[in-house]
Formats: structure tokens, C-alpha cells, sequence
């Protein structure tokens, strides 16, 4: 499955989080024999009711119903003259819950011609309905309502740099996909000022650019 994340901690794997209703595919091809015989068949059991007694080293599965607790999925091997492994086990999450997209502008009064900088830091995600933070968030994916090409950012909490070349108002839209492929999207309007003119300085008197008269006639 393209979404199926295995969750570790200091490298010691904590559980899987996949999709609710997506085909995910299990693989038992590291299963051994201790004596070195072939392995004839390998016996799942998915924690949901379902198992599977198949000849081939990798099985799919779709888990039907969500559970943030996660099933116990078990895997047994058999070898070629009948002997049944011990059990190993591991846990699956299956979650349906959406994750929720939140558009931070960093930066203040960004004006047209200057990076402005965008970040989905408050973009959150949950496998649990009541909010167990739990959830990973795998993409976010910005569209700056300027005509531009989608960006899609896989890290840094979706951090983005973005130039507009002219002033105005845009649509800027975040949508983040977790892991088990969930999505949300959210919309903010951003408004981009016009770039700040450079002062000059003339008879010791400061005054923007654009104000000077262009036609006026100078006196002493």
C-alpha cells in the first residue's frame, strides 16, 4: 500500500498506521527455518476476523473497520515437513479520521517581489476521533492562487517560500495527507502589498521616490 507507515521509536518499531479500506500488503519473506528448510506456507491472522493460509511469502488485506488502538496481526510459518513456527506478532492502526490543514503566514506584511515565508507547523493529525495526536502527516501541498504549480513539501512541517511577483489578494490553499492517506483542506486569504519605494534625499529633505515631480522646475 502507499499508505502504510511503520511507527518507531529509537528504532524500535511501535506499530503500523494504515488506511481504512485500502489494500495493504503483508510480506513474510524474512521468516526462516531454523534447521534451513523451505517454508511451505504461511499462516496469517489479521486481528479482524480474518486470516489467510497461503503458499507465497507476501498476502493483502483490507481492514474494513477503523481502530485507533490497533488490530494484533499474527504470523505463523510452516516448513516443508509440517513444523509450526511460534508466533510473531505486531500491531496495526487503521485510521479513517482526517487531519486538519492550518496555514501559517511567518511572514509580517509580506509585500509583492519578496520571499514570503508559509509553514503547516499547526497542521494536525489524529487517528482517534477524540484527538490522540497519534497521526503522522506525510505531505502538504500548497497552491498560492497565482497561477503557479502545486508545491508539495514531505518535511519541516511543509515550510515554503513563496514570491509573488505582483500585489493583491490570494487564495493560498493547504491540503495535508497523513499517512494512511486521510486529507484536509483549508483556504486562507493573503494579502500582498505593493513593494515599498526607496527614499532619496535632495536639498537635505527625504521624500519617496515616486512623490518627486518629474516636470517641476528648479529654482536657487
Amino acid at each position: 500500500s502507499d499508505y502504510a507507515y511503520a511507527y518507531s521509536v529509537d528504532g524500535v518499531l511501535q506499530h503500523y498506521i494504515v488506511g481504512k479500506n485500502q489494500a495493504v500488503t503483508f510480506n513474510g519473506s524474512a521468516s526462516t527455518d531454523t534447521n534451513g528448510n523451505p517454508l511451505a506456507r504461511f499462516v496469517w491472522n489479521f486481528g479482524d476476523g480474518n486470516d489467510a493460509n497461503v503458499t507465497n511469502a507476501t498476502v493483502q488485506h483490507t481492514f474494513t473497520t477503523a481502530n485507533s488502538t490497533g488490530y494484533t496481526v499474527t504470523l505463523m510459518v510452516i516448513n516443508h515437513n509440517g513444523s509450526m513456527s511460534n508466533a510473531t506478532s505486531f500491531k496495526v492502526l487503521v485510521d479513517d479520521v482526517d487531519p486538519t490543514a492550518a496555514i501559517t503566514v511567518v511572514t509580517a506584511n509580506p509585500t509583492a517581489g519578496s520571499s514570503v515565508s508559509f509553514s503547516g507547523m499547526n497542521s494536525t493529525d489524529s487517528i482517534a476521533a477524540s484527538g490522540d495526536g497519534l497521526g503522522v502527516i506525510a505531505k502538504w501541498i500548497w497552491n498560492f492562487g497565482d497561477g503557479s504549480a502545486n508545491v508539495t513539501k514531505t518535511s519541516d512541517n511543509g515550510n515554503v517560500s513563496k514570491t509573488f511577483t505582483t500585489n493583491g489578494t490570494y487564495n493560498v490553499t493547504l491540503t495535508v495527507v497523513d499517512v494512511a492517506g486521510n486529507s484536509n483542506t483549508t483556504v486562507q486569504t493573503v494579502q500582498v502589498l505593493r513593494s515599498a519605494m526607496p527614499w532619496d534625499v535632495m536639498g537635505g529633505v527625504a521624500r519617496r521616490a515616486w512623490a518627486r515631480n518629474e516636470n517641476s522646475i528648479s529654482t536657487s
